[in-house]
């Protein structure tokens, strides 16, 4: 197997598939390096995902993805359901109350494979801050495991913080896979403890074109949430 190919793979291993075929940003913390293809439209769904801790809350976020060329795809993301605890149970709202827009460039090198995912987050109710991110992950074969390390910022409203991912994954044959990352969030501004995060999942293929996937993140510090659980499917249409 080619270098090249191996790194495309490696990509896809760490955005939760197990073959090269589909790959997804979900589930986990961080991005994969691949784009979704050329002329291909992927919709990735959580069905739901849940915050717990002293105020328990779910959401569905979801993501489209389009490919414009090979290495190059534009992408939308926004929560199309929230809820969050109010007592006596959960009280949900249909809506959007942020969209992420941006695109994604992949950047292959002799090394390693590498892409550039900027993008906005605009809120569209309340008023708030305008919102630049920026991730840049790195993915690497590490033996019979996948590393991809992402790092990248958040700023707007005055404050910026700082994104710092890991994920090692690995394929247990077939359609199957696992992962496992870590996640720091510091701010580079003000006091308080960084939110560090803890978590692993699992994704399958049903199909070339169609995964499934679930996962947790568990809060380390305060400062994180104390468990994130979810399940997702993504799919691809060429």
């Amino acid at each position: 197997m080619t270098l090249r190919r191996t790194l495309l793979l490696v990509a896809a291993l760490a955005s939760g598939a197990a073959q090269a075929q589909i790959s997804t940003e979900r589930p986990g913390l961080g991005s994969s390096t691949a784009t979704v293809g050329a002329r291909a439209f992927q919709v990735e769904v959580g069905a739901p995902e849940a915050v717990l801790d002293a105020d328990d809350s779910f959401s569905v976020p979801v993501m489209l993805r389009y490919g414009v060329t090979p290495d190059f795809e534009v992408r939308v993301a926004a929560s199309a359901l929230d809820g969050a605890s109010d007592g006596d149970g959960l009280d949900a709202e249909f809506g959007l109350r942020t969209v992420t827009a941006g695109v994604k460039f992949a950047v292959p090198t002799r090394a390693l494979d590498l892409a550039v995912i900027p993008e906005f987050v605009v809120p569209t109710e309340g008023g708030g801050d305008l919102t630049f991110q920026l991730n840049l992950p790195a993915g690497l074969p590490v033996g019979d495991f996948g590393l991809t390390v992402i790092p990248g910022l958040v700023t707007g409203g005055g404050s910026t913080q700082l994104n710092a991912v890991a994920v090692l994954s690995r394929a247990f044959g077939g359609t199957l896979s696992g992962y496992a990352e870590a996640g720091a969030f510091p701010l580079l501004e003000g006091d308080g403890d960084t939110p560090v995060v803890l978590g692993a999942g699992l994704a399958a293929l049903l199909n070339e074109d169609v995964q499934v996937d679930a996962f947790f993140d568990a809060g380390v510090t305060d400062a994180a949430p104390e468990l994130v659980v979810g399940v997702g499917v993504s799919f691809r249409i060429d």
